[in-house]
């Protein structure tokens, strides 16, 4: 997967272009729909900000805690366990999965192997500077830690 520019949130205020938003409300509905579903509830939802780029929804799902991450750049979904600090740790939830992108067609959900993958300069290619120097610092080891950072 190449990254589109923008993907991490971070970018030279004045040099580049503001990126593009995922409408955390549209999100939240789509999570709120599967997880009914599923025949469970969202018992919280986080929208992204200042150190996280990514909107958050927790779903219970009969005894399972399950977290529904949402780009806030880019329509890309992912599943993960709940944990309020650290590495994410990424799941799969297929069924999950299918009920977002029924409410929520123009969303991707990012597969597992991929998350997991080591970032090369294939999947860097169209990041901007600013991205790029985040990406320095931070030395993340999965691209899912990219597409959902907590960088601040």
């Amino acid at each position: 997967m190449i990254l589109p520019k923008g993907i991490t949130g971070f970018f030279k205020a004045g040099r580049e272009a503001a990126r593009p938003a995922t409408d955390p409300k549209l999100f939240a509905r789509a999570c709120h729909f599967a997880a009914r579903a599923e025949s469970g509830s969202v018992e919280v939802f986080d929208p992204a900000g200042i150190a996280r780029n990514y909107h958050r929804a927790i779903a219970r799902i009969g005894d399972d805690l399950i977290a529904i991450l949402c780009n806030a750049h880019f329509p890309l979904i992912a599943f993960a366990n709940v944990n309020d600090g650290g590495i994410l740790q990424f799941r799969e939830a297929t069924a999950l999965g299918v009920r977002v992108k029924e409410s929520l067609s123009s969303c991707e959900v990012v597969s597992l192997p991929l998350l997991n993958a080591h970032p090369d300069a294939e999947n860097l290619a169209n990041l901007g500077a600013a991205e790029r120097e985040q990406i320095q610092y931070w030395r993340p080891g999965r691209l899912g830690d990219i597409i959902f950072n907590s960088w601040d």
